[in-house]
């Protein structure tokens, strides 16, 4: 049984780690496929991994059952090998079968230790090897001929305190030289050096006028990351070298209106630099939104007066009426047309009963009653009664309700 490790068979780094060429076996189907990856990605440095069923199962989202069938098919693949420790827990080996060789071989995937072009002179390659020198084959071959060292790489000369870029601003970056060396073109092919012939790099007159409008753009905790300035700075380099952008002096001066007038920016909410010149807002009015009270009504603009037809209208001024008479009725005092109480003949008849104070304000209103029904007392005919009452009992009732027994001779008609 040969086993491999991932990170000493495999030559490129992403290969190590992420077994994509199980993915191109027509025999393998999707989920035994899934499920090796997962066991190569465990397996790291080793040639075997020790993973629960439990946890393979959280892995692929799949039953215990679904998963013990996705192992019968590596092993009958010879892709992996389980054997059981004296616990019981499987022990998973990733197997270097002709099989898996052969599709590396076919698919053209580097390997440590194996030649692309002679799969029949593999070496034996298992756990116990050491890790293999991460070179190419090329290099090995080649390893022991005499390779010229390459030239050292001059150093750049230091840069003019007085330079300038091309398009008249100074640089606000310090400037480097390009040189000639390894792959670069830049120098022409004389026999000029870099001295004589040198090529500062400047930035760019969009980068400058960029600097003047982020300076001015309002930033806020989300709009002033560095995602989204450097977003910017490519949609203004666009703009401006397809001429769809006005002069910068212009546009600073279109933000700053913006700034003063727009209701969206003085509510703190100003778009990103970016979709505000994708959407040419420059070209466009700022929006100023009408000023609304707490309840929602528009501040120094009236009601406006409804759209009514003729009928609307006559009925309207008839609810009007209505309404204004029921105010006047319910707002308007109204005075009794009662004529004055006999006030001797009641005091006289209060002064009587005990606690004649208390006695009082109930009998007023009684009176009051009797007389808004158009009659009064006969205080004489009541008096000797109310003495007779009050000798025969010891708690006498109220005079309000004493006089509300004592109907019919005792009143008289006004």
């Amino acid at each position: 049984m040969r086993t491999f490790t991932p990170v000493k068979l495999f030559f490129h780094v992403q290969d190590k780690f992420v077994p994509s060429f199980i993915r191109h076996d027509p025999d393998c189907p999707p989920g035994p496929a899934r499920l090796y990856e997962h066991l190569f990605a465990a397996c790291k440095d080793r040639n075997r991994c020790c993973v629960s069923q439990e946890t393979l199962a959280v892995w692929e989202k799949k039953t215990p059952r679904s998963l013990q069938s996705y192992l019968a098919t590596l092993v009958r693949l010879e892709y992996i090998h389980i054997e059981k420790t004296p616990t019981g827990r499987n022990v998973y080996y990733l197997l270097l079968s002709d099989r898996l060789l052969g599709l590396l071989f076919k698919l053209g995937t580097p390997l440590h230790g194996f030649s692309p072009c002679r799969p029949e002179a593999m070496r034996h390659f298992d756990s116990d090897d050491t890790a293999c020198e991460k070179i190419s084959p090329d290099l090995r071959s080649n390893k022991k001929k005499e390779i010229s060292p390459l030239s050292p790489l001059p150093k750049p000369a230091a840069p003019s305190p007085s330079c300038h870029s091309r398009t008249g601003f100074p640089s606000s970056a310090p400037t480097t030289q390009r040189v000639q060396g390894r792959g670069d073109s830049s120098l022409p092919r004389s026999g000029a050096t870099p001295s004589q012939n040198p090529l500062v790099l400047h930035r760019p007159i969009e980068e400058h006028e960029f600097e003047q409008l982020w300076g001015v753009w309002p930033q806020s905790a989300s709009w002033a990351m560095p995602r989204n300035r450097q977003l910017a700075l490519r949609v203004y380099r666009r703009m401006r070298r397809a001429g769809q952008l006005p002069p910068i002096a212009k546009l600073i001066g279109i933000v700053e209106q913006y700034k003063r007038t727009d209701s969206r920016w003085l509510n703190g909410y100003p778009p990103e630099c970016s979709n505000w010149l994708n959407g040419r807002q420059f070209d466009k009015t700022p929006l100023v939104r009408p000023k609304k009270s707490f309840f929602g009504k528009l501040f120094d603009k009236p009601d406006p007066e409804p759209v009514l037809t003729p009928e609307e209208r006559h009925q309207a001024e008839l609810y009007r009426a209505q309404v204004k008479a029921l105010h006047e009725r319910f707002t308007s005092r109204t005075f009794s047309a009662t004529p004055p109480l006999p006030g001797d003949d009641a005091d006289a008849l209060i002064s009587l009963w005990p606690e004649p104070e208390r006695q009082r304000v109930p009998v007023t209103g009684f009176l009051r009653y009797l007389a808004g029904q158009g009659k009064k007392l006969d205080v004489g005919q009541l008096v000797p009664l109310a003495r007779e009452y009050l000798d025969s009992t010891a708690s006498p009732m109220s005079l309000a309700g004493w006089l509300r027994q004592h109907v019919g001779g005792a009143y008289a008609a006004i």
